[in-house]
């Protein structure tokens, strides 16, 4: 499994900005794995959260 920070690397790739950071990073910290959704805007902006799979 890779640490937090190279997971982090991997989300973030493509994205603009990464909303509640610190909750992405607790879930993290669990070791449970997650679900990564993405989503577009009306603007074109990619919107991602992570959810338990």
């Amino acid at each position: 499994m890779l640490d937090i920070a190279s997971q982090l690397d991997i989300i973030r790739r493509g994205c603009d900005e990464l909303l509640i950071e610190a909750e992405l990073v607790e879930k993290l910290k669990k070791g449970v794995p997650l679900r990564i959704k993405a989503g577009l805007t009306r603007r074109r902006r990619i919107c991602i959260w992570a959810t338990r799979c």
